[in-house]
C-alpha cells in the first residue's frame, strides 16, 4: 500500500469502517491485536455441539481448575491440575459473557493449530476438555516465567531472573528461537500473523515459547494444517497488532500474506530491541496505521549498524525485498552474533579514527593511528570479511597520510601505495615529494660544503709543503741576509705570490672552492698576503724600518690564525698565540725575529696537520 498521506488515510479509514469500529477500540493502545470476524459455519457449530455433549463427569475427572492467572480481550487463563498425570497445567477458556459459536470456533481452531505445530519453541497443547457448562477449555503446558515484552522493557527484571550481563545478545538468542518456531510453522503451512514480544513466553530456565496462534492462517494446503484454519488467500481484512504490522496486513484485495509477512513482524521485534519501542508509533490509531503503510525507518541511535540493517531489510515495505524466510533472517542474526566481537573492535577503532582526524598535534595523531590501525587489524583477524573494518583500516591510513604529507611525504606515499587514495591526496604527496627531493639535494650540497674531510689529502700535502717552506725559509733567508733586511726582500714575496695565488684560485675554482673550509682558507690566505704586502709598502712609506714592519706582519698572522680558530677549529688559536709570541720576540730582540717566525710557522704547520687529520663532519652523529 503506497501513495500520498491523504490517500493512505482514506484507504485505512475505509478498512476500519468495513471492519466495524476497531479504531474506537484500539485508539487507546496500538499494541492490542485486531481480530477480524471469522465466518461461522458447520465446523463451528459442530465443534460447539460436540463440546456441549460431553458429560459433566468428564470435566471433573480430567482437569481441576483453580486460580485465574490472567485475562485477555476474549478469554482467560486459569491455573489447573491435570488429574490423570497430577501435573500443573494452564487452562485457557472463553469468558462467559463472550461465549458464542464464533468464539468457540476460534478457540478450537487455535488449539488444533497449536497442537498441530509440535515444536520445542511452541507451547504444547495437551487436550481440549469441557468446563462444567460444557464450554471448551484448552489444556496447555504451564510455563513459569514472564512475557518477553516485560523482560525487554525492564533490564533490571531480566538481570534479576537470568543474571544476564549482555542483554542484547540474550534477547537476540530469544529471537533466534522465535525464528526457529516461525520457520517450522511456515514449513508446516501456517502463518502466525501476530508475532510480538507479548506473544512470547520465557520460562524459568530461559525456555522460549511462541504463544497465541489465534490469527494464524494457512499458506499451503499440502500439509496437515487444520482445515478450519482460514487460508491466507481469504484473509482480505485487516488483522494483527498495529504497532508491529506489515503493510500487507492492512487488508485489501487481493490478499498478499506470505511467510515474508511474519519475517516483517520478526524484524519489527528486532527493531524494538534496538530502539526501545515498536516501529510504528503515533498518538492516534490512524497515524500508527499510516506508519504501517509507509514503513520508512531510520537506523536507531546507538544501534549496531549491521544489526539495524538486518532489521530494516526484514521490514522493507516491499515483501520481495525482505529476507525470503524466517530461516534466512535467523541466519543473518546468527552471522552477526558470530562476528559481534569483530564489530565491537571495529566500533572502538572507528571512534579512535575520529579522534585521529581531530588530533591537535602530530604526536597525538600518531598515537591514535597506531591504536585504531591495531583495532581494525584485530577485527579483521576475527572476521576477515568485515567490510567496516576494511573501510576503517583504509580510512585510517589515508587520515594518517594526510597528517604526514607535509613532514614526511615519502612515508605518506608508502602508506597509500596500495590504496585507491583520493586524487587530491596523491597530488599533495607528489608535490611535497618534489619539494623534499629539492631540499634533500640542497642538504647534501650543504653537507659536502661543510665536510672538512672532503679534500683533506690535498690540504695535508699543501700544509706539509708550505710548512717546510715557511719554517726553513725565514731561517735560511734571514741568515743569508736575503730576506727581511730591506723593503724589496719583505714586499717581494707577497707581491709575486699574491697574483699567482689569485690566478691559480680562479683557474681551479671548481675544485678549490667546493667546500666552506676551502673557501675560508683560501680567502684568509689571500687576505693575509694582501695585508702583508700593504703593510710592508705602508711601513716603507711611513718611515718604518724593515724589522718593525716584519714584527707588525707577525701580528697580522696572529689575527688571521685567531680568525681561522673561530671559523675552522679552536686548535688554530695555538698558532695565533705562537705568532703573538713571535711578535713580542721581534720587538724585544729584533735579531731573533727570523727564528721566532720560523718557530711560529712550525707551530702553524703542526696545528694545521692535526686539524686536517682529526677532522670530522660537523653533521656526523
Amino acid at each position: 500500500m503506497g501513495g500520498t498521506g491523504e490517500a493512505i488515510e482514506a484507504r485505512v479509514a475505509a478498512e476500519l469502517e468495513r471492519q466495524g469500529g476497531f479504531d474506537v477500540t484500539l485508539a487507546r493502545d496500538p499494541r492490542v491485536s485486531i481480530r477480524p470476524e471469522r465466518p461461522g459455519g458447520p465446523l463451528a457449530s459442530g465443534v460447539h455441539r460436540r463440546v456441549e455433549a460431553a458429560p459433566e463427569e468428564a470435566w471433573r475427572a480430567s482437569v481441576e481448575v483453580r486460580a485465574t492467572l490472567g485475562e485477555g480481550g476474549m478469554g482467560m487463563v486459569h491455573l489447573g491440575v491435570q488429574r490423570s498425570l497430577g501435573r500443573p497445567v494452564a487452562v485457557k477458556a472463553i469468558r462467559p459473557e463472550l461465549r458464542d459459536e464464533e468464539t468457540v470456533a476460534k478457540l478450537i481452531c487455535e488449539a488444533r493449530t497449536t497442537g498441530y505445530l509440535e515444536h520445542p519453541n511452541i507451547v504444547p497443547v495437551h487436550e481440549i476438555v469441557p468446563d462444567r457448562d460444557g464450554a471448551p477449555m484448552i489444556v496447555l503446558k504451564r510455563i513459569e516465567g514472564a512475557h518477553w515484552g516485560a523482560l525487554m522493557r525492564d533490564p533490571d527484571l531480566l538481570e534479576e531472573r537470568f543474571d544476564v550481563e549482555d542483554g542484547l545478545e540474550w534477547h537476540l538468542r530469544v529471537l533466534l528461537s522465535v525464528c526457529n518456531a516461525v520457520e517450522f510453522a511456515h514449513r508446516r503451512g501456517v502463518l502466525h500473523r501476530d508475532l510480538k514480544p507479548e506473544n512470547v513466553m520465557i520460562g524459568e530456565l530461559g525456555e522460549v515459547y511462541v504463544l497465541d496462534w489465534g490469527l494464524a492462517v494457512r499458506i499451503s494446503d499440502a500439509g496437515g494444517a487444520p482445515r478450519e484454519l482460514p487460508h491466507a488467500q481469504e484473509a482480505s481484512r485487516m488483522a494483527g497488532t498495529p504497532s508491529y504490522m506489515a503493510p500487507e496486513m492492512l487488508g485489501g484485495a487481493p490478499p498478499r500474506l506470505s511467510p515474508r509477512t511474519d519475517v516483517y513482524l520478526l524484524g519489527a521485534i528486532l527493531y524494538e530491541l534496538l530502539s526501545g519501542a515498536p516501529p510504528h508509533q503515533g498518538d492516534t490509531l490512524m497515524k500508527v496505521l499510516v506508519s504501517v503503510s509507509q514503513s520508512r525507518f531510520a537506523i536507531p541511535d546507538g544501534a549496531p549498524r549491521e544489526l539495524a540493517e538486518i532489521a530494516l531489510r526484514a521490514m522493507n515495505r516491499r515483501p520481495e525485498d525482505r529476507y525470503a524466510s524466517a530461516a534466512a533472517l535467523r541466519d543473518a542474526i546468527e552471522g552477526y552474533l558470530h562476528h559481534r566481537g569483530s564489530l565491537r573492535l571495529t566500533e572502538a577503532a572507528e571512534a579512535t579514527l575520529e579522534a585521529l582526524r581531530g588530533a591537535s598535534s602530530t604526536a597525538e595523531a600518531q598515537a591514535h593511528f597506531a591504536e585504531c590501525r591495531f583495532g581494525f587489524e584485530l577485527a579483521l583477524e576475527q572476521w576477515p570479511e568485515n567490510p567496516r573494518a576494511r573501510r576503517g583500516a583504509r580510512a585510517a591510513r589515508i587520515a594518517w597520510a594526510e597528517r604526514l604529507v607535509e613532514d614526511d611525504p615519502r612515508a605518506a606515499q608508502r602508506l597509500v601505495a596500495d590504496l585507491e587514495a583520493p586524487a587530491a591526496l596523491r597530488a599533495r604527496i607528489t608535490e611535497r615529494l618534489a619539494v623534499a627531493d629539492a631540499e634533500r639535494e640542497e642538504l647534501a650540497r650543504v653537507r659536502r660544503e661543510l665536510d672538512p674531510t672532503f679534500g683533506r689529502t690535498a690540504r695535508v700535502i699543501a700544509s706539509v709543503v708550505l710548512g717546510v717552506w715557511w719554517t726553513i725559509g725565514p731561517l735560511v733567508g734571514g741568515s743569508l741576509g736575503v730576506y727581511g733586511h730591506d723593503l724589496a726582500s719583505l714586499a717581494g714575496p707577497p707581491a709575486v705570490v699574491l697574483p699567482l695565488f689569485l690566478l691559480a684560485t680562479w683557474r681551479f675554482r671548481q675544485s678549490a672552492l667546493r667546500t666552506v673550509i676551502d673557501r675560508q682558507l683560501l680567502g684568509a690566505a689571500g687576505l693575509v698576503m694582501a695585508a702583508e704586502l700593504a703593510l710592508h709598502l705602508g711601513g716603507a712609506l711611513g718611515g718604518l724600518s724593515p724589522a718593525q714592519t716584519h714584527a707588525i706582519a707577525l701580528i697580522v698572522f696572529a689575527v688571521a690564525s685567531g680568525a681561522m680558530g673561530l671559523m675552522v677549529s679552536p686548535w688554530l688559536f695555538a698558532s695565533g698565540l705562537a705568532y703573538l709570541a713571535a711578535f713580542v720576540v721581534a720587538l724585544a730582540v729584533p735579531e731573533l725575529r727570523f727564528v721566532a717566525q720560523a718557530i711560529a710557522n712550525l707551530v702553524m704547520t703542526v696545528v694545521a696537520l692535526r686539524v686536517w687529520l682529526r677532522a670530522r663532519h660537523p653533521l656526523a652523529l
